[in-house]
């Protein structure tokens, strides 16, 4: 591509305000259909279709045949090479070790759904479920966010899929030495999905079964400050928890495996099954403060 044939920005950087869009060249009559499209990195610019002529300054689509598809990698095997945790036991876990006025932000998926079912809200802290506007992977950075304006412990209850959105979050974390712990509960997966598609659409698409990650190894080796676990059982995760808990401790990762296969306590999900429940649909609620739900 031609040295400053196309204009770049840089990232943090603010352009001025632009004035009136002219169309360059002969401007269209209201209400003229104009094509518009891209054009990729030093490809020419072909018309959307044989015959189309493209307006004039206007950038044309490469045709559908042109166009670079993903390759698809072979069949991944996710599967955790040791042990995996159920999410009751390794919930119970939590239970055990969560402090009465610790916050909670609980993320989407399997774990999110298990945590809301399974896991009693602090009686003196917070507890913050995303439904709405928050996607996979808020927690990270809202839980860091509450720990540092609270200077309480918080709990960040998430999965690999969230962990691969925001999960590099822990890096603002272990800079300013955040009170957060964080419970990553790794299927090695968008288990949620592929059990929607497994029950729902005829089979699991390949997109939705990771290659499997050590992610208590990966997070150790970028940051060799943090408290790091792998917790192989509700044993070692309650230790690590419990270790993690003061307030003035710094923040600390646990992450854990569990099976993709698994069905969480998620109403629209039990049907699935007549031999997985999971769920303490009698579980009472100890918690006398607020469940916010965003």
């Amino acid at each position: 591509m031609p040295a400053g044939r196309y204009p770049a920005a840089a990232a943090g950087t603010r352009r001025p305000r632009p004035g009136p869009v002219r169309h360059r060249g002969r401007v269209p009559r209201a209400g003229t259909a104009v094509r518009t499209g891209h054009r990729a990195a030093g490809g020419p610019a072909a018309g959307a279709a044989r015959g189309d002529r493209p307006a004039a300054g206007a950038p044309a689509c490469l045709p559908a045949a042109r166009r670079p598809r993903p390759r698809p990698l072979p069949d991944q095997d996710g599967r955790a090479a040791g042990r995996t945790l159920r999410y009751p036991q390794a919930i119970a876990a939590v239970e055990a070790a969560l402090p009465q006025r610790a916050h909670v932000f609980v993320d989407a998926g399997n774990a999110g759904a298990s945590a809301v079912h399974l896991l009693p809200a602090p009686r003196h802290g917070r507890f913050v479920v995303a439904v709405g506007m928050g996607g996979m992977g808020y927690t990270f950075g809202a839980g860091i966010g509450a720990a540092l304006a609270t200077g309480r412990r918080t709990y960040v209850l998430a999965g690999d899929g969230s962990f691969f959105m925001h999960g590099m979050e822990v890096h603002t974390a272990v800079e300013y030495g955040a009170p957060v712990t964080f419970v990553v509960f790794n299927n090695n997966a968008h288990a949620m999905c592929a059990v929607r598609e497994e029950f729902l659409q005829g089979g699991v698409r390949r997109d939705d079964l990771f290659g499997r990650t050590d992610l208590a190894a990966g997070v150790a080796a970028a940051f060799p400050s943090l408290d790091v676990t792998r917790a192989d059982d509700a044993a070692q995760l309650r230790e690590a928890l419990l270790r993690s808990n003061d307030d003035a401790g710094g923040p600390a990762f646990v992450a854990l495996d569990c099976d993709p296969a698994e069905i969480p306590p998620f109403l629209p999900f039990q049907s699935f099954t007549t031999t997985d429940r999971t769920a303490r649909t009698d579980h009472e609620e100890s918690s006398d403060e607020r469940v916010h739900v965003g």
